[in-house]
């Protein structure tokens, strides 16, 4: 239901909150140089395998961050360690943080927190992932079914398992 709710509200008020994210950037938001650290932050580290866009007290953002720690820890699930997970805390960055949650904003067309990457491609947020634009830093084109999804049907251990 929440993933549906999402999917509705993007389709009607999708560019506006785009437009509002990006404002909230300020006014000497730069997008070229956003995406690039964007584009760096998701591609750093050669064994950085998931990087999480979060707020702080975001319930969607808690749960992603549960669910992921949980698989690091399991070891039933050794695709995945703490060392390979990132998370990003967007208010602790402050003005940085604005620019970068533009950035996703932008490439994506997302704008609910989280914003899980896998292997620098987007897969959308913890329950919701359908993203109205195609970008080449989303998984499949943009059509990402978001994390819970991706871990319940078993795709995202095929993904970290590659």
């Amino acid at each position: 239901a929440v993933a549906d709710f999402m999917a509705l509200e993007q389709q009607n008020i999708g560019d506006w909150k785009v437009d509002r994210i990006v404002e909230a950037a300020g006014a000497g938001f730069d997008a070229d140089a956003a995406r690039q650290r964007l584009i760096d932050a998701v591609q750093s580290e050669e064994n950085q395998r998931i990087v999480v866009f979060s707020f702080i007290d975001c319930p969607w953002c808690l749960l992603a961050k549960e669910r992921l720690n949980a698989i690091a820890a399991s070891e039933s699930a050794p695709y995945l360690t703490q060392a390979q997970l990132k998370v990003i805390e967007l208010e602790d960055l402050g003005r940085e943080g604005k620019e970068l949650r533009a950035a996703i904003a932008l490439a994506t067309g997302r704008t609910s927190m989280p914003s899980v990457w896998v292997d620098g491609k987007c897969v959308g947020g913890f329950t919701d992932g359908e993203m109205p634009r195609s970008s080449s830093l989303c998984l499949d084109d943009g059509r990402s079914p978001g994390l819970e999804e991706l871990e319940n049907s078993g795709r995202l251990r095929g993904l970290l398992e590659r």
